[in-house]
């Protein structure tokens, strides 16, 4: 029965070093998984940038934001803002002038239409004679 003991006793202890090997196996690939995670997401935030909108809920900015927000709430609802009603001088724009010919040209200037016609246009790929 001693013998038995003792063998089961040596198998448990092996069975503990496996343990320990598979525990620390876990906890270092866990550490390559954050440390892939991180990269991941500095990578996101560098391609697509920051995104106002979103926020940490576990992160420190989270809860400074949420008292900042929570107290002018609070301002927002006990203290009434006056307002006042103040008018503007009206003004005239100015049209701006997209470019184009008739913009640009005035109306009465004089039109002269000229046509450039080269006598004889062949076809270079064809030797045919152009037609009008």
């Amino acid at each position: 029965m001693s013998e038995e003991n003792r063998t089961l006793k040596e198998d448990l202890q092996a069975k503990d070093a496996d343990l320990k090997n598979v525990k620390e196996d876990l906890a270092a690939a866990q550490a390559d998984f954050k440390l892939a995670e991180e990269k991941l997401r500095r990578a996101m935030k560098r391609m697509f940038g920051s995104n106002s909108e979103h926020i940490a809920i576990d992160g420190d900015i989270y809860e400074q934001l949420s008292f900042v927000l929570n107290e002018a709430e609070l301002i927002s609802d006990t203290e009434p803002v006056e307002t006042e009603t103040v008018e503007v001088k009206g003004h005239k724009r100015k049209r701006v002038k997209s470019g184009s010919v008739e913009d640009i040209i005035p109306a009465d200037a004089p039109i002269e239409i000229k046509e450039h016609r080269p006598d004889d246009i062949i076809c270079p790929e064809c030797a045919v004679r152009w037609k009008k």
